[in-house]
């Protein structure tokens, strides 16, 4: 079984669980480590001043018994918040008898050697110490603090401000979690949507509450709707449209079978009769075909420049045998620099022979014996010109209709013909229009279609 892949929700939550305690965990790093290195400089700073305080009013000339050798530790009461305890200091003369020194202070031992900064430790604690000399007199005095005490001030003054931040983190946790799941609804909301929809609702989905990061998604996702919604329209006029045209000819083919059956002998216009209704139908059928792929095909995800010697010589031999029969002539023209020097038009080349394909049952189909049909191409676009019968201003307007045939028409077309090129015409971005031959005919012609807003040209 697939493991279910975790929601966004989920991965948020988790996220903020896991990155808000890092995050605070790191603060409370860095804050200790800039808060020792102040709290260093801090005391340091303040040993050193002591230090020379001390030596600058020390009375050199007195004699040893003169000064007190211990420093009196005042009352608890006038004592405050001070620690007493956690500070010494001691001062030794020249001969290196302790001349001054707190309760602190008497338990060091005198070290004239080393001056500065220096750690040692004393009664089982680390303390950091000052000494100070005084190169004329040999007086040295030492300031010392102990080293916890640093410490403890170190970890109040950085994590104490981080404290009510850890106090809140649950509650910020909580309110991030009811955000992340206020700031979801949308999706869930659509989810349930699209799940209680019936599988013919293609309506557009609702985004007036969707976080604007989605809106893209959304917007792709109705646009894929819409085009569901297209291609089941598509499939539905195609279905009817068959369903309409092919009832009666298929009705009359069987009441002519019916009849060519109920006949002691059949006759060879009999034979013809059906043979001409099969094809009617076979053709029906196979333009109706070439409707719905035109309608359903997009043009080419990737097009390529058409090759229109070798399109258009595969077309003319698909219908050199009905040209022939009908005792017509195909030709066609190129621009005076050769076809290399055709319309370079980007497209799918089967739809593009389809169209020409249409184009030319339709021209042979409305000539008379003998005539001639002429394949324009040029630089900027294509024509199929015939010497046909034409059609007057007011058919003219309605070619390319669907299943439209022009009154008094008997060639048994289907209507679907011109259809089928304004649909691939469609697809490719080319405008089909149709004028009057010169001395009767139809001449229909291939452009690009103008841009909105475009000059023409």
């Amino acid at each position: 079984m697939a493991k279910r892949p975790d929601g966004i929700e989920s991965r948020l939550r988790r996220v903020l669980l896991i990155g808000l305690p890092v995050i605070w965990l790191v603060s409370g790093g860095v804050s200790v480590y800039l808060a020792h290195g102040e709290v260093d400089e801090l005391f340091d700073t303040r040993q050193v001043t002591m230090a020379r305080l001390l030596m600058s009013s020390l009375p050199f000339d007195k004699a040893p018994g003169e000064l007190p050798p211990i420093l009196p530790f005042p009352p608890i009461s006038e004592l405050g918040h001070a620690q007493l305890e956690d500070q010494m200091v001691a001062i030794w003369d020249g001969v290196g008898r302790l001349r001054l020194a707190d309760r602190e202070g008497r338990l060091f031992p005198q070290t004239p050697h080393r001056t500065g900064f220096y750690e040692a430790e004393f009664g089982g604690e680390p303390w950091r110490l000052y000494t100070q000399h005084d190169e004329s007199s040999g007086w040295h005095v030492t300031v010392g603090q102990r080293l916890g005490e640093r410490d403890e001030l170190m970890l109040d003054a950085s994590l104490t401000p981080l404290i009510p931040w850890l106090l809140a983190l649950p509650l910020l946790l909580l309110a991030n979690a009811s955000v992340i799941r206020r700031a979801l609804q949308p999706i869930r909301a659509i989810t349930a949507e699209m799940v209680a929809r019936r599988p013919d609702d293609l309506r557009p989905l609702g985004s007036d509450d969707l976080p604007a990061e989605l809106m893209p998604m959304m917007s792709a996702g109705n646009a894929l709707l819409q085009r569901i919604a297209d291609l089941r329209q598509r499939e539905k006029r195609f279905t009817d449209c068959a369903a309409h045209e092919l009832r009666t000819p298929i009705a009359t083919l069987r009441l002519q079978w019916d009849a060519v059956r109920a006949k002691p002998a059949v006759s060879s216009a009999d034979v013809q009769s059906l043979g001409d209704s099969i094809a009617r139908v076979a053709r029906l059928t196979g333009q109706l075909l070439d409707l719905a792929r035109a309608e359903d095909r997009v043009a080419s995800a990737a097009p390529a420049v058409i090759d229109w010697q070798a399109s258009i010589a595969l077309v003319v031999s698909d219908c050199l045998a009905h040209a022939e029969a009908a005792g017509v002539e195909i030709g066609c023209d190129w621009p005076e620099a050769g076809p290399g020097a055709a319309w370079p038009l980007h497209g799918d080349a089967d739809q593009m022979q389809m169209l020409l394909r249409n184009l030319l049952d339709n021209a042979i189909r409305y000539s008379p014996e003998g005539a001639e049909i002429r394949i324009v191409v040029g630089t900027d676009g294509l024509a199929v010109v015939d010497h046909g019968m034409g059609v007057s201003e007011e058919a003219m307007a309605r070619l390319g209709e669907r299943f439209y045939r022009v009154a008094g028409d008997h060639t048994g077309g289907t209507g679907l013909g011109l259809a089928i090129v304004t649909e691939i015409a469609r697809v490719h971005g080319l405008a089909v229009t149709y004028a009057m031959t010169p001395g009767g005919g139809l001449t229909v012609s291939l452009r690009r279609q103008p841009q909105p807003g475009a000059a023409s040209t």
